[in-house]
């Protein structure tokens, strides 16, 4: 694996640890138990091992991770991932070809100065 893919691959494995480690909180509100009304609102990214407090101090509030938001910012490192992944070949290609210069190119003009 060359060096640039190697630090790549790092820098998205720390994206995903960030990610988790400051996943996405939603305040709860729990009215008459299973019964009642349910309801739900974002409290923001917040440490995982030190959650947001809850809104109230009364038994119905609480605090529980947002899985389904996590996924989606996990998907979306992952797939953003993969896209540059794929298309990093092309942008090696185009920096060779037109910012430093085709190999052949640079041949010549030094067969040319000598």
């Amino acid at each position: 694996m060359k060096p640039l893919h190697r630090t790549f691959l790092g820098v998205v494995g720390l994206l995903m640890l960030v990610a988790i480690l400051y996943p996405p909180w939603l305040h709860t509100f729990d009215a008459n138990g299973d019964y009642g009304g349910h309801v739900t609102k974002p409290a923001g990214n917040h440490f995982l091992f030190n959650p947001p407090a809850p809104e109230g101090s009364a038994r119905p509030f609480g605090v529980k991770l947002d899985f389904p938001k996590l996924l989606v910012e996990l998907l979306g490192i992952a797939s953003a991932a993969v896209v540059v992944f794929a298309i990093s070949p092309i942008f090696i290609w185009l920096a060779n070809e037109f910012f430093f210069g085709h190999p052949h190119l640079k041949q010549q003009e030094e067969n040319r100065q000598n």
